[in-house]
């Protein structure tokens, strides 16, 4: 696994998402496909749920589903660890795109950190 990889996982099982999770591979495939094309989020339901939907075999429904648990669950579970690595002031669960654009801009975030403090 890659750093990034790595930091995803370990970052979904703070919110309750572990690889026993039915939720899980989705999450973290939507996750990784936005930090490589972060214009996906500009064509959710069109682009990142059709091409996760065709690559797991699964409907765009079920694709929407489980991004949309994973959502409402890392709220539930762990509400201050979202604030913490979104650094906002969240009062309400955010909306499923906004919830894999914070996971992947926070696993960028810390990997370019950690490369900076690495070549100091």
């Amino acid at each position: 696994m890659t750093q990034k990889e790595l930091l995803l996982q370990e970052t979904l099982y703070q919110f309750g998402i572990k690889r026993t999770s039915k939720i899980y591979n989705v999450i973290f495939a939507a996750v990784m496909k936005v930090i490589d094309d972060p214009d996906m989020l500009y064509l959710v339901s069109k682009r990142l749920y059709m091409d996760l939907a065709k690559e797991m075999h699964s409907s765009y429904a079920s694709v929407e589903i489980s991004l949309r648990r994973s959502a409402n669950q890392a709220w539930a579970t762990n509400p201050d660890y979202l604030r913490k690595i979104t650094r906002l002031d969240l009062e309400t669960k955010p909306e499923t795109r906004e919830f894999i654009d914070f996971l992947a801009i926070y696993i960028e975030r810390s990997c370019i950190n950690d490369k900076m403090a690495v070549s100091v």
